[in-house]
C-alpha cells in the first residue's frame, strides 16, 4: 500500500472510526465524548486538519485548533488506527516535521491533555520534544490526564 497525506474531510470519518485504535477511543470516552463526537468536534474546530491515508484507508487524523484568542496557543490533536504501525518510520518522520514546520510556525506554544494511561502516546510526544506534566484528574470523570506542552 502507498501512504499519502491529504486534507481531512468528512468522507474520512466513517472508515477511520471503523478502525480507530482502542486506546484512542478510550481516551475520547474518558474526556466525555464518543470517538465520533471527538473526531467531528476536532475537525470542526481545526484551523488545519490532515489525514494519513494508506491506499484508500485513513489510518490517522490530526490537526490543530486555536486555544487562545491572541493566537499564542495552539492545541494539536491526533487520533490513529493500528494501520499507523505499518508505516511507523514515515509516520514518525512526518509528525515531527508537521510539529516543527507547521504547528510551531502557527503557534509559539502547543498544549493538550493526554490520558495518563496511554503510554505509547506519551512516549511519542516525548520523542517529539513535548514536556509531559504530572497526571491530574480531569472532568467529567476525574480520570488522570497529563498536560503536554512544547514551545517554539
Amino acid at each position: 500500500m502507498s501512504l499519502h497525506f491529504e486534507p481531512a474531510r468528512d468522507a474520512h470519518v466513517a472508515p477511520f472510526l471503523a478502525r480507530i485504535r482502542p486506546e484512542d477511543r478510550l481516551e475520547c470516552e474518558r474526556l466525555g465524548y464518543t470517538a465520533e463526537a471527538m473526531v467531528r468536534r476536532s475537525l470542526d474546530r481545526s484551523v488545519e486538519k490532515w489525514a494519513a491515508v494508506d491506499g484508500a484507508e485513513p489510518i490517522a487524523m490530526w490537526g490543530i485548533t486555536a486555544a487562545s484568542i491572541a493566537g499564542e496557543l495552539g492545541c494539536p490533536w491526533l487520533l490513529t488506527t493500528p494501520g499507523v504501525d505499518r508505516h511507523r518510520r514515515t509516520f514518525l518522520r512526518e509528525t515531527r516535521w508537521w510539529v516543527e514546520h507547521r504547528a510551531l510556525e502557527m503557534y509559539p506554544r502547543l498544549v493538550n491533555l493526554v490520558d495518563a494511561d496511554y503510554a505509547k502516546a506519551l512516549r511519542w510526544l516525548r520523542w517529539l520534544g513535548f514536556t509531559i506534566g504530572d497526571p491530574v484528574p480531569v472532568p467529567p470523570n476525574g480520570r488522570l490526564f497529563c498536560r503536554v506542552e512544547r514551545r517554539r
